[in-house]
């Protein structure tokens, strides 16, 4: 089992490899030939094998530089800081220009915090499964502060989300979608490779959700840019990142930039108590305008598609969503929060 495995990480290794040659691949496969025959059902399969490699690749040493190429044929690839793709440095057109308005009265119809919060109630989205996923407190906080945090929860329930069903987005009344601001340049058409068959069922199916949650639309545009798959902090589901180079090429560059690091954490200093808010899948929050959805096409198994939100991998999305989080907060800043993208710190007495 110990060969074969070898054998099979070493196939693997050889085909997604940068440096590959016809003379690496073949001594790979012969390889994996011999130690095929001895592989039964109840050993490593070739699939498994390659999420293994990868997996190995990827988390037990990540202070090895991957040798795939994120513009090569495999669609398992890791985009390095190297490949970033510097936007444009020009005046903005006055069309182009982000517009965000405020809301008339963002705490009307609040409701007050009781003083004797009533025991936990599954309310709506709050399950009781959820409740104890969530683990309020974990022996931090005391019975009664425990009982106010499920309350809090509970009444606005709505305001919290645990699946892409359930996610909400910034209201177009407030936000208007994002128009891409572009110079002159020629539609790109980049070719996408195959999809490594160890992980096609996941990427099929975290294309589905999308396209069912609105992320993704249907296309037939001229252009069409590539994608991969990196593994999240869990080091086993997959995240889909679109490799938008051409893209920020062409792009007129935001220069806004989010607050300084040490300067956050100095002002939560002495804090006896703070938390953090994350903003669910932060960059589907807002609206991609029609006229720019098209420089956002891709092919997949599943049909070319172009993304309705703002896109993970251009280069201005970090600054439109530190802008609008800012909006929407503004009236707490400094006091009580400093956000920064799409995590929002609460300050505590």
């Amino acid at each position: 089992m110990d060969n074969s495995t070898e054998a099979l990480e070493y196939f693997v290794s050889s085909l997604y490899g940068a440096q590959s040659s016809s003379r690496s691949l073949y001594s790979a496969f012969e390889a994996l030939r011999e130690s095929i025959q001895r592989i039964s059902t109840n050993v490593i399969t070739p699939t498994q094998a390659a999420s293994v490699w990868l997996s190995r690749r990827f988390t037990e040493n990540p202070s090895v530089e991957p040798t795939i190429n994120p513009l090569a044929h495999s669609a398992y690839a890791y985009k390095k800081v190297a490949n970033k793709t510097r936007p444009v440095a020009t005046t903005l057109p006055e069309n182009f220009r982000i517009v965000r308005r405020d809301h008339p009265d963002p705490l009307a119809g609040m409701v007050l915090l009781p003083a004797h919060p009533p025991s936990f109630v599954p309310t709506g989205r709050f399950t009781l499964a959820r409740r104890d996923q969530m683990a309020l407190g974990k022996g931090l906080l005391l019975p009664e502060e425990v009982k106010l945090a499920e309350w809090i929860v509970c009444e606005h329930d709505t305001a919290f989300a645990w699946t892409d069903d359930e996610r909400g987005a910034f209201d177009p009344a407030y936000f208007d979608p994002i128009e891409i601001p572009h110079v002159a340049h020629t539609p790109w058409a980049f070719r996408q490779g195959p999809i490594p068959r160890g992980i096609l069922n996941d990427v099929t199916k975290i294309i589905e959700d999308k396209w069912r949650s609105g992320v993704y639309e249907p296309s037939s545009s001229s252009y069409n840019s590539r994608w991969f798959c990196v593994f999240k902090k869990d080091g086993k589901s997959l995240r889909l990142v679109h490799s938008l180079e051409p893209l920020n090429a062409v792009t007129v560059k935001n220069a806004a930039l989010p607050p300084y690091t040490d300067v956050v954490a100095e002002d939560f200093a002495g804090r006896s108590i703070y938390t953090t808010l994350d903003l669910y899948v932060s960059f589907d929050q807002h609206q991609l305008h029609p006229s720019s959805r098209d420089m956002t096409t891709f092919n997949t198994p599943l049909g070319a598609f172009r993304l309705t939100v703002l896109p993970m991998g251009w280069t201005n999305s970090p600054a439109v969503l530190q802008g609008d989080v800012t909006h929407v907060l503004r009236p707490e800043i400094p006091h009580w929060t400093q956000p920064f993208t799409d995590d929002v710190p609460i300050k505590g007495p």
